[in-house]
């Protein structure tokens, strides 16, 4: 979904940020970029797929994932 359609998790986050550990997956991602203060961006053709190889570079081993992206934060 669009994260900037959820500026409330954007200000639950914000209001985590520095008190507790936080991670994003996904949407979650992008929630915690905003509230950082990036912004985020609908991707053109989306990202999307079931088959998509994940490489741990530190062992070498792939995982297999999913993706399913509409959005993406800017850098």
């Amino acid at each position: 979904g669009d994260p900037s359609a959820a500026p409330y998790a954007v200000d639950n986050a914000k209001a985590l940020l520095g008190k507790k550990p936080v991670f994003g997956i996904c949407m979650g991602h992008q929630i915690l970029g905003q509230a950082f203060g990036a912004k985020t961006f609908k991707l053109k053709f989306g990202h999307h797929g079931g088959n998509h190889p994940i490489r741990y570079n530190p062992t070498g081993r792939v995982e297999i994932s999913a993706q399913n992206h509409n959005f993406a934060v800017e850098t």
